[in-house]
Order: structure tokens, then C-alpha cells, then sequence
């Protein structure tokens, strides 16, 4: 069996929240914290290890969240690692941190995606035999348009554009080697995820179909939303 370590991005400051206060990777959703139930989503028979990148001074967050979790989902947890300025330079120091591991496949996931699933290893494996990373996305239902000024300026058409999720799986190497590729290139240039990262490296990246309950928790209409899909898998 190769080897997978999933690596989790909770290095946000949650502005979007409307509350500085209050870290969303860290709210309780019923029993426990957004960042607990997103770790047990990723606990799988198939995942060696899970490393957690955090913020400077949420360590005493990061350790209470593990207080509600199981024996079997944090015994695989290995000590976690501070990120940086933005989610690109969080998840290259989450990947550099894991070079004494060296695993064949990381599975990189946001902290506030709590109700995503893995394909299987065979999924995995099988499609990475020929690309060296596999998303999930969706395609929107809404119309898309290019907008300039507020101004509407052409509509862009919905079959060639989708919805990128986490988590996202690479081949570690090729991932670890694209981020600090791009890094050394231009360390200012913006990347919004890993796959953008590789497809600027020129690696071949496969889409898979995402979730619509695989949504990112941002808003307060989020934590909404949330509590209420709980609720409704719990009855």
C-alpha cells in the first residue's frame, strides 16, 4: 500500500466571519470544533498520518479541538506546524515539514471543508498513475460573466469553467517541487490553490466530481448551514 499523509490547512485568520474574535476552524459545530470533525472526515484505513498547519498563537485552539476526537483518529496526528502569510506558503511549509516522511501521495484539504470524503486508494492510485494531481470540482448552474467596473462584460460559458473543492491529492514529490518552484521564481505571485500551483509547473491535473454538501465554512450563513446539515444527518 502506498503511502498517504493528508496535510490540513487551519492557518486562517477568519475575517470573512464577521467576528475577529472568533477563529471559524475553531467553532463548535454541536459536539465538537470545525477543524475536529474535518480531521475525522480524513481518518481513513488507507491514511498513515495527518499533520495540521495552524496560525502563530493557536496552539491552545488547535489543542482543545483535540480533546472531543478519539484515541484512533489522534493517534494518527503528528505534531503540528505554523503556516504562513497566505494558504500557498502555509501548505509549503506543511509539505517541507513532511519531507522526513516522504509519502508517495499527500491529500491537501481546507480546515473548513468538515464534510468531505476520499475516493478510495484504488481511485487514487489509479488515476495518478498518469496525472500528478486529482481535484474535486463541480459545475455551476448559475450563469458565469466576466465583469469589469461592475459592468457585465461577456458571459463565459459554464461547460468550460468549474468549481474548484478540497481535498486534493498530488504525488508528493511533483507538489512539493512545484510550490517551491514557483516560490523561488516570483515568492509574491498569487496561487488560490495547489492545483493552480501545478498547472503553472506544467503538470497534468484530473478532475473528479465534487460534492455541493462539500462546501467551505465562511460565513455565518455557513456555520448556518452547517449546524442544520448536522442536524439533518444525525436524525
Amino acid at each position: 500500500m502506498p503511502l498517504f499523509v493528508v496535510l490540513i490547512v487551519a492557518a486562517g485568520e477568519s475575517r470573512r466571519l464577521g467576528n475577529k474574535n472568533q477563529l471559524k476552524q475553531y467553532l463548535r459545530i454541536q459536539r465538537h470544533s470545525v477543524l475536529a470533525h474535518t480531521i475525522t472526515q480524513m481518518v481513513t484505513s488507507f491514511v498513515h498520518s495527518v499533520k495540521v498547519v495552524i496560525g502563530q498563537g493557536q496552539d491552545a485552539f488547535y489543542e482543545h479541538s483535540l480533546l472531543s476526537l478519539p484515541k484512533k483518529v489522534t493517534d494518527l496526528l503528528i505534531p503540528p506546524v505554523y503556516g504562513g502569510a497566505r494558504r500557498q506558503d502555509s501548505v509549503r511549509i506543511g509539505l517541507e515539514s513532511i519531507e522526513h516522511i516522504n509519502p508517495e501521495f499527500v491529500i491537501i484539504h481546507d480546515a473548513c471543508r468538515p464534510f468531505a470524503s476520499l475516493p478510495s486508494a484504488d481511485v487514487i492510485t489509479y488515476h495518478l498513475r498518469d496525472h500528478a494531481g486529482i481535484v474535486p470540482v463541480l459545475q455551476p448552474s448559475d450563469t458565469i460573466s466576466r465583469v469589469e467596473n461592475s459592468v457585465i462584460m461577456e458571459e463565459i460559458a459554464k461547460d468550460s469553467v468549474r468549481i474548484v473543492q478540497t481535498p486534493q491529492i498530488y504525488r508528493y514529490k511533483d507538489i512539493l517541487r512545484c510550490h517551491k518552484e514557483v516560490y523561488s521564481t516570483d515568492p509574491e505571485k498569487y496561487f488560490s490553490d495547489e492545483s493552480s500551483v501545478m498547472v503553472a509547473c506544467g503538470m497534468s491535473v484530473i478532475t473528479t466530481e465534487g460534492d455541493y454538501n462539500n462546501f467551505k465554512i465562511t460565513t455565518a450563513e455557513d456555520v448556518t448551514r452547517a449546524e442544520l446539515y448536522m442536524q439533518h444527518m444525525g436524525s
